[in-house]
């Protein structure tokens, strides 16, 4: 099993409760903005 460190596999009470208090709350027209952090190296081969 791979464990990735950038996923919500770690937090399934979390992520349900959240989209319980969505449901429950009937929000409509939700907008989730969302991104990672990325990092570039560049190297020159001689």
């Amino acid at each position: 099993m791979a464990l990735r460190l950038d996923s919500w596999d770690w937090f399934a009470a979390e992520r349900q409760d959240i989209l319980t208090r969505l449901w429950q709350g009937n929000v409509r027209n939700l907008l989730v903005l969302t991104g990672d952090l990325r990092s570039t190296i560049m190297a020159s081969a001689y």
